[in-house]
This record gives C-alpha cells, structure tokens and sequence, in this order.
C-alpha cells in the first residue's frame, strides 16, 4: 500500500506538469489607438488660422450658408475669431439636388403549398438616385491652394407597398420633405470633402484604429492568471493614448520586463505552449514599440516571431510595418506621434517642447463592457 501511495505521489506531480504544457490557445484582445499626422502639404507658416464660407442654392429648404459654414474644419489648426484674422478660407458651394432615377420597383414572392401548387404575390416599393453639383475652394493668404468640384451621391428606397399605386402614391405625397432631407444630406457632404481635404493637406488630424495584443487562454498553466492579467493592463494603457499625449514609458515599464522575461522562462523548443508563449510576448513587445514610435526596437521581436512556429506572416508583416514607420518619422523630423500642433515647429527642429503630459496608466479606470 504505501509503495502504491508513493508511486502516486511521485507521478502526480509529472502528470499536472504534462497538462499544463501540452498546449495553449492564444486569444487576440482588440483595442482603439489615437494618433495624430502631419500635414501632407505642410504651409508656411505651419501653424495658422482658419475661416470658413458657404453659398447654398436658393431652392435647398433646410440648411443655410451660416449652419453649412460653421460643419467646415481644418483639424489641427485652429479657427479664426473673425474671417479678417484668418489665413486660409475653406469656401463651399451647394447646387441642387438632381434626381437621378426614381422608380416603382415590383418584387415577385413565390411560395408552393404541400401539393407543390405555385403562389405568386406580389409588393412594390420605390427606390430613387440622387447627387449633387457642388465645389470647394482652399485659399491661404489670398492665394489659391485647391479648386475641386465634387459630385455627392446617394440611394433611397422605401418599405414594400401591397400595390404599385400605394407606393406611387407615397413618393407623390412625400417627395418634397425627402427631396430637402437629401439637400442636406448632400451639402453636408460637400462641406465633409472640402473639410478632408484641408485637414489631411494642411492640418494635424487624429485617427484612432483597430489594434491587437495578444493573450494566453489556458486554466491549467501556471502562467494564465498572471499573463491576462498583464495583457489587460496594457490594453488600458495603450488605449489611453491621444493625439496631444503619447503613454509614459516608466509606466509601462514594468509591462516590457515582463514580457521580455516569457522567453526565457519558457524555452523548450519542443513545447507547443513554450511556444506560443514567446510568440504572445514578442508580438506584445512590438506592439508596445509600434505605440511608442519606437521602430527600431521591434526588429528582434519580429525576428523571433518569424523563427518560431506561431505566426511567421506576422513577424514578416511587423518588420514591414517597422520599416515604413521609420521612414515615416525620419521623413518628418518627428520622433513621436503625440503632440499637440502648437509644438510641430519646434518638434522638427528637434527641440524640447512641453506638451499636456504624458498620460500615467496607473490613473487608467477599470475598462468597462461597453464597446468602444
């Protein structure tokens, strides 16, 4: 009995061993990162006031040249107090809308009963096309930078009718109220191009993506508790990041030492979860990198990613991604892509600048279940 209990005891250890390891499933954790551009046309001066102006066809009801002009906006910059202050005015011009292709569209619903006996019902509904003539014009300093015409479009159907005539008789007796929703509408969109336009030309826009970190998802393995953990924190972190403020580095810290600890810890080439493990943390540490502009940083973790046997494409595609951010940042003079444009100037001289700070993650709140 007791050599039985001490067989027992010794196998028990090796057989939990053997559960933890035998393999782990790496779960993507998704996250929304701010960021901010230059300009792709940058003036002189880069930093300046703006105005805008609208004219507005006589025949659209509801939107006029003061609500058209005030949806225009140069990102980045900021607006004048008064057009006489402004060094680049962004005016827009809205036509009429024409109405493309109105029609009474007829649908065939065919049913067969338990005999195989063919019904055929029918509904109607009408469906129109529609655009507008419109144009923009950017000048600054009294000079011309871009004259564009512009030609918004849009499609519109109705519910289904019982008859033709029921859905003839709703467009007849709707058309002007539907017409003057496309008006506007269509102006709108008039002003977004011209806006677009003059922010991503001459401004400092924000875009905020879609990114990935990558996680561990296995009960058994002594590491899960403590990677989820972690990979929530950073989440959190890298999430808090603006256009004006890049993440504090010292805050992550600790996060980068952990990850760059997971390789060493788990280095059995023939363990699937050893694995993916160091395929988790070096894929984490180029993500961190890519957050603080800090390409090449993530040559050795891509590189390690691409020799193991988790993700090969995706080390091959982070070193692409690597080369075009420095090209990007080089090609700029920056060495960040948090700042508020207030600084451009002095950033690309390479001079010390005080910006909003630097966002502590330790103030991060709890994230909660609502998407972002």
């Amino acid at each position: 009995m007791k050599r039985i209990l001490f067989v027992i005891a010794v196998l028990l250890p090796i057989a939990n061993l053997f559960a933890q390891t035998k393999n782990i499933d790496v779960d993507g954790v998704k996250f929304r990162y701010s960021y901010r551009c230059v300009p792709a046309k940058p003036l002189d001066p880069p930093i300046f006031n703006w105005w805008g102006k609208a004219t507005v066809n006589s025949s659209i009801r509801n939107i006029d040249s003061e609500e058209l002009a005030e949806k225009i906006i140069v990102r980045g910059q900021q607006k004048a107090e008064a057009e006489a202050d402004a060094k680049m005015i962004v005016t827009v011009r809205a036509n009429n809308v024409i109405v493309e292709d109105r029609r009474v569209n007829t649908v065939t619903n065919t049913s067969k009963d338990k005999d195989g006996k063919e019904t055929k019902t029918y509904s109607y509904y009408v469906s129109a096309t529609y655009s507008m003539e419109g144009s923009y014009v950017i000048k600054f300093n009294n000079e011309e930078l871009v004259q564009e015409n512009c030609n918004p479009k849009g499609n519109w159907s109705t519910s289904s009718y019982s008859s033709y005539d029921a859905a003839a008789k709703y467009w007849n007796d709707n058309k002007e109220g539907i017409i003057a929703g496309w008006q506007r509408e269509l102006s709108l969109k008039i002003a977004e191009y011209a806006s677009n336009k003059a922010s991503l030309e001459y401004g400092f826009p924000t875009f905020t993506e879609n990114e990935e970190i990558k996680t561990m998802d296995e009960k058994k393995h002594d590491e899960n508790i403590t990677m989820r953990a972690n990979v929530e924190t950073l989440k959190r972190a890298l999430s808090a990041a603006d256009g004006n403020n890049p993440v504090n580095p010292d805050s992550i810290a600790p996060l980068i030492e952990y990850f760059k600890s997971i390789p060493a810890k788990y280095a059995d080439p023939k363990l699937k979860a050893d694995d993916k493990l160091r395929y988790i943390a070096n894929y984490n540490l180029c993500v961190i990198y890519f957050t603080l502009d800090q390409p090449e940083m993530i040559t050795e973790y891509a590189t390690a990613i691409s020799a193991g046997d988790n993700g090969r494409k995706d080390g091959e595609k982070l070193l692409k991604e690597a080369e075009k951010r420095k090209a990007y940042l080089d090609r700029t003079g920056l060495k960040t892509r948090h700042f508020l444009p207030a600084n451009y100037p002095a950033l690309i001289k390479g001079e010390a600048v005080t910006t909003t700070g630097h966002i502590d993650t330790t103030d991060i709140p709890e994230e909660t279940t609502e998407e972002p």
